[in-house]
Parts: structure tokens; sequence; C-alpha cells
């Protein structure tokens, strides 16, 4: 039985860790898996998701489709909605507290410098031995923030997957997009395949190739558009979206890079199979209701462009927005896209320290932007605003709350009464960073 004080002790004690901020080296977790035993070696084949938007959805896709053909697989993603165990997936369900707790303790008690150790750091090293002690035939492990430098990094990947880049986290890994894209490809190795998305900037795809094959991968494989991907499994995509074709096709790319090079292969069948089973949170996910509530975690400019693009597709009586962002990032490329669209609007903030207030966020709202009849609410409590903004809405028409995914983990909790951790852990941002 889960010691639920211990648990909430280990919660805080990572919340503490926080403290350092994001800081870019390897040796750190590199002498930590030393010391643990070196369990990265019995996680199976490991493919590295990378890349400044998809790389979650990609991950997963790639992970449904692998345990589809039957293997027993490893899935390390971040952040997370509710749950600090949502992270870490073995054969699709969720770790137990308990075994997080476990495996906690070993780190604390066979790492020497277990105080100097970050947040995600931590949050890798509970993933390694979460799917070492399950012994899984295949772990896919998403990227944290860039690549070169990110504890995932430590490990040796069979397939290196990068989804695109864009401009995002411009204080941590660089103001132009030939510094992120350098970062990005980081996770590219010499004689292994290197896998490049279209999910970003058409720069950043060329200068992705062009990383890749100085740094000797083989081979570097351009994954295909959102035009790309056969109709039939175009027809199993569970996750909407015109952007979400992209990332399917590049998780088939990598699919067929891990056979291509002696790991696990996954039938056509089971890939149809994987993409229809798919289920990822808080991506263009619709909770019914009257109206219903869309949710979407598109938290940059590129990200909220996409929001757009789909939302346009849909044909609501009316749309209602609310949105929250973080600090740091670039709030009037993130509103525009999506407000343009807004027949009413609330203007809001996510749990936690790193949330925009409400009221800076309203005054990145431009001129021309708002609908002339729409004028937004501002309000610091994302409950109350979508009441409010549900309020002006009839059962026809829909509600769309983005932006931050503290924001849709708090709002889709609620609206669907999940169990939430007792002390909230949230990935620190760059105001906190370290290089």
């Amino acid at each position: 039985m889960l010691d639920k004080d211990r648990y909430k002790d280990m919660l805080n004690r990572l919340f503490a860790a926080q403290r350092l901020g994001v800081r870019f080296e390897l040796e750190r977790v590199r002498r930590a898996l030393r010391h643990l035993g070196e369990p990265q070696e019995r996680v199976g084949p490991v493919i590295l998701v990378g890349g400044t938007n998809g790389k979650g959805s990609t991950a997963a896709m790639i992970e449904s489709c692998l345990r589809a053909e039957g293997f027993r697989t490893g899935l390390f993603t971040s952040p997370h909605l509710a749950r600090f165990t949502e992270r870490f997936l073995v054969a699709g369900r969720e770790v137990e507290p308990g075994r997080l707790l476990e495996h906690h303790d070993e780190i604390r008690l066979s790492v020497p410098e277990v105080e100097a150790l970050t947040f995600f750091e931590l949050a890798t090293l509970l993933a390694v031995l979460c799917f070492a002690e399950a012994d899984t035939e295949v772990t896919v492990l998403e990227v944290g923030m860039g690549g070169r430098l990110d504890a995932t990094n430590a490990m040796e990947p069979l397939v290196s997957v990068v989804t695109g880049v864009a401009l995002d986290h411009q204080d941590m890994l660089g103001h132009d997009i030939e510094s992120i894209a350098r970062e990005k490809a980081g996770i590219f190795r010499q004689g292994r395949p290197a896998i490049i998305g279209a999910a970003g900037l058409s720069r950043g795809r060329v200068l992705l190739k062009r990383s890749a094959v100085s740094m000797g991968a083989c081979p570097v494989v351009l994954a295909g558009g959102a035009d790309e991907l056969p109709a039939v499994q175009c027809r199993s995509l569970t996750v909407r979206g015109r952007h979400q074709r992209a990332n399917a096709c590049c998780a088939m790319s990598a699919l067929d890079a891990l056979s291509g090079c002696g790991g696990p292969r996954v039938t056509d069948d089971n890939r149809l199979v994987g993409l229809a089973s798919l289920r990822w949170p808080g991506r263009l996910e619709t909770l019914e209701g009257s109206p219903p509530v869309l949710l979407d975690a598109a938290h940059n400019p590129q990200a909220a462009s996409a929001l757009a693009e789909a939302l346009g597709a849909r044909s609501p009586r009316r749309l209602g927005v609310m949105v929250g962002v973080s600090e740091g990032k670039d709030a009037a490329g993130v509103l525009e896209p999506v407000l343009r669209l807004a027949d009413h609007a609330v203007l809001t903030q996510a749990p936690g320290p790193r949330a925009m207030a409400a009221e800076k966020l309203a005054a990145a709202v431009g001129g021309n932007v708002l609908k002339p009849d729409c004028s937004p609410i501002v309000e610091p409590d994302p409950h109350v605003g979508l009441r409010r903004l549900l309020e002006k809405l009839s059962s026809g028409d829909c509600a769309v709350v983005y932006g931050s995914l503290f924001l849709i983990g708090a709002i889709r909790s609620r609206l669907l009464g999940e169990e939430v951790d007792p002390v909230p852990v949230r990935d620190p941002g760059p105001a906190s960073s370290m290089r």
C-alpha cells in the first residue's frame, strides 16, 4: 500500500530541486547512471524524440504502434497534466506511485551528488529505473528542452527524431533558428538513423539535415508533411489537426528506421491499430458537453497557428476562447492566430509561479486582432474564467481553452474529476535556468 506521506515528501523533494532550474550538462546524469548500475542498458533499444512542437505526440504515436505489435514499451514524456506519474508509462499504463517512491529512494541512497541533480535530471533517472525494472523491449524518450545537453541525451539512442524547429525557449536555446536547430540536432548519432520531421520552419529543416549529415548520421530521413500521410493511416489517426498528420509521418519514418537498423518491426496493420488506439490528452482534445470544451496546449506562435487552422475546419455557431501563457513566451504571437476567430474571449493565467498575469496578457492583445463585437474578459482565476465563458455560449457553440499545459491540466482535471497530486510539481522554466 502506498505510504501517502512518504510520496508527498518525494514530490516536495522534487519541487525543491526546481531551485536548480534547467542546467545543460550531461556528466551529472552519466555519473548518476553509473552509480545506479547502468540501468539504461536494460531498457531495450532507445528512440529519442525532440523538436519544438509535436515531439510528445510523435513519441506517443511511436510507442502506441510498438505496443500494438506486442512489444513491452516504456514511454517518458513531459510535462504532465495532473499527476507526476503521467510521465512514466510501461506498456501504456502509468507507473504506480509506490514504484516511483522506491526508485527515488534508490537514487538518494546510490548517487552521492543527488542534491545537485535538477528536477528534470531526477525525472529522467526515475524513468530509466522504471523501464529497467519492467525490462522494456523498446523505450521512447521525449527530449525535455533542446537536445544536445538535455538529460535524456545521456542515453544512446538507436534512432533519433527531431520533429522540427521553431522559435521557442530562446532564453535557453538561442535567439535565432540556427542556434535552436544546433541544440536540437545534438541528439543525432554517427552511423545511426536521424529522422527530421516537417513540424517546424522550413529553414530549420534545412539546418537539421545539414547538421545530421555533418555528424555522420545514417540514414538521414526527411519525413513527409501533413499531405503525405497515406489515406489509410490518416483515417486511423485519432488525434485531430493537420499538424498531427505531419507528426504521424514522422513517427512512421522512425518505425521504418528502427526496423531498418535491426530494431523491432511494426507491421502496417499494427501501425493502423496503434494510430487508432492513441489517446493523447490536452492536444486538440474535446470534452463533450453543452457546449463542448476543446483543450489544446498551443503555447508558442507556430502551435497557435496550427490550432487556428484546425479550428477553421470546424463550424460552430460561435467560438469562445480562453487562453493563458507562461512568462517568457511570445504572448502576442500565441494570441493573434486564435483570437481572430473568437466571438468571446477570456484572458486568464495558469496555476503556478511561471504564469503570465492576466492583465499583462491582456496588454499583449493587438488593437486589430479581435472581432469588432468581442470584448475580452480579464479573469485571473481560470475556473471562474471558463464559467464566465460558457455562460456566453449555447449548445451549438464551442469553447476552446489553450496555451500553457498547466492551464490545460487544471481545467481538464476539474472538468473530468480526475485525481491530482497532493503537491503540484511543475517543470522549472527559463527564468530560473543556469547555463
